[in-house]
């Protein structure tokens, strides 16, 4: 895995933790302040790949 440093504002951070103090309270379970940005930017940015869309791919790389 790489591994990516930034530095948040002091907002984001507070509201990070609200986030996770959010999650505790719902699942009972602690999440990393990593573990939460890594997911938050999976349903931001990453969408799931379809099977529609790996067959216009694999149809592509036919031609």
């Amino acid at each position: 895995m790489n591994t990516l440093t930034i530095e948040l504002p002091k907002e984001t951070l507070e509201k990070l933790s609200l986030l996770q103090q959010a999650h505790k309270k719902k699942t009972g379970a602690v999440v990393t302040e990593s573990t939460l940005i890594q997911s938050l930017i999976s349903r931001e940015f990453i969408q799931e790949v379809t099977p529609f869309d790996l067959q216009q791919y694999v149809q592509q790389k036919e031609q």
